[in-house]
């Protein structure tokens, strides 16, 4: 039995429940009012080796800002280029060749300023990947993670993480050695962590930065297809402070964006998606083979208390088509040049940001 302490005691957790639930939706409420939305994107592919940007609106009142990126801004020649992630406006970028090292740069596109990171001191090491974190609603400074696979006798590669913050200029080891069967190519940096994906059924990961502590995610739960025991991960993404997913097993015209709750309990479907008024549109997407349909290149949520659109791209034969989830509508965006060659690209959203680098 209870007694009045006992009962007051539960009433005061439970009002401390309410109060940190209350601090966190205001946090997520401030971060979305500082943070503007993406305006366009950036894409690239093999076939045009430049970055051209596409506004997401053929509309706009206003001048776009750029027409290709070039990164002329950039020390040590700007040709070979790459941008390997976008975060709330800011872009992490590489550059190598067979003669020199493998250099790595923050880049503000908006302010045309950049910062070059500093190379490892150690060698002991066989592959990397890098992801790039920023919040500008939690702070001005970025940080950068960074993957690294050590050398190992195990059939089990060994991998550690290390963080790159401009405070101290320097990496410094965090975590490791450890294994898994997550892929490290595309990280996502969402709710103060950086996320990858397994491949397999299995468990991703994520890295929160701030207590530099690794955790395991479950994926969504998808049955596997004919005996395929393999996940096609066609999105993987953050846009609007929400992490979605869509797999869409044989690119059917059918399927669910799902988005993880924030507290990480649970997947769950935000969208059903039927892409059958877009072939109706552009009718090559039943004309060719199954594999090359069509391919989402990209999911922006808007906000939906100021009535923000939320849409995804997709990349059809050539052709980057938006696709509003909720009136089910589409236009295009623009026609890349080559057409068919365009089945892989790249892409990244743009979010104009005045943040020192």
């Amino acid at each position: 039995m209870k007694t009045k302490l006992d009962t007051k005691v539960d009433e005061q957790i439970t009002e401390s429940s309410h109060i940190v639930a209350s601090i966190e939706d205001l946090f997520y409420n401030l971060r979305n009012s500082i943070l503007d939305p993406p305006v366009g994107l950036f894409l690239s592919s093999a076939a045009t080796n430049s970055w051209e940007y596409v506004p997401f609106s053929g509309q706009q009142s206003r001048k776009p800002p750029f027409e290709k990126l070039d990164f002329d801004f950039v020390e040590h020649s700007a040709s070979g280029i790459i941008i390997l992630q976008s975060c709330n406006g800011l872009f992490l970028c590489c550059k190598s060749d067979v003669f020199t090292k493998t250099r790595y740069y923050v880049c503000n596109p908006t302010t045309k300023h950049f910062t070059e990171l500093p190379g490892h001191k150690e060698r002991t090491w066989m592959a990397h990947w890098m992801s790039l974190a920023f919040d500008p609603a939690k702070s001005h400074h970025y940080k950068v993670v960074c993957v690294r696979r050590l050398e190992s006798n195990s059939r089990k590669h060994q991998h550690q993480i290390e963080i790159y913050s401009p405070n101290t200029g320097s990496w410094r080891i965090c975590i490791g050695p450890f294994t898994t069967d997550a892929s490290f190519e595309n990280g996502v940096y969402w709710n103060g962590a950086i996320h990858w994906l397994s491949n397999e059924f299995g468990q991703a990961l994520y890295f929160k930065i701030d207590v530099q502590v690794l955790m395991s995610m479950q994926m969504p739960s998808i049955n596997p297809l004919d005996g395929w025991n393999w996940r096609t991960n066609c999105y993987f993404g953050e846009s609007g402070g929400h992490l979605s997913y869509i797999d869409t097993r044989r690119r059917s015209m059918q399927f669910d964006v799902y988005e993880m709750k924030r507290d990480y309990s649970e997947w769950y479907v935000k969208y059903k998606v039927d892409l059958s008024s877009v072939a109706a549109v552009y009718p090559e997407m039943l004309q060719c083979t199954s594999r090359s349909r069509y391919s989402i290149i990209s999911v922006f949520r808007g906000r939906e208390r100021s009535g923000g659109d939320s849409f995804l791209v997709l990349q059809i034969q050539g052709k980057v088509v938006r696709f509003n989830l909720v009136s089910k509508t589409s236009e295009m965006l623009h026609e890349l040049e080559g057409g068919l060659r365009h089945w892989s690209i790249n892409v990244f959203p743009y979010i104009e940001s005045l943040c020192c680098v």
